[in-house]
């Protein structure tokens, strides 16, 4: 089991939020985010001299579009987001059309 800060936060709604923050020094805890912050700098961060914030920002967003939208991800089978959520919709409304056979 990992050690983590733990905080507890009550709102004055009568919420009680917990947070837990990872060890710093322990990337593998957030594997996914580590993988993700690898894939940016190398890909992106690294190849671009920016000359000020609004082009760091088109070229950042550019990439993030591409990354979100038109790049294969094997944890989606290794479809693009679109073509995944377009099976994904064809394949649940296959579902309601079989259910309503029933």
């Amino acid at each position: 089991m990992w050690s983590a800060d733990i905080t507890y936060i009550r709102l004055a709604n009568g919420f009680l939020y917990l947070t837990a923050f990872i060890d710093s020094g322990k990337p593998v805890r957030n594997a996914y985010i580590e993988s993700f912050n690898g894939r940016l700098r190398d890909e992106c961060l690294s190849q671009h001299w920016f000359r000020d914030l609004q082009e760091a920002r088109r070229i950042i967003e550019a990439w993030r579009c591409d990354y979100n939208q038109e790049r294969p991800h094997s944890s989606l089978k290794h479809l693009t987001p679109k073509a995944f959520k377009q099976a994904y919709e064809n394949k649940t409304e296959n579902l309601k059309f079989a259910l309503q056979l029933v």
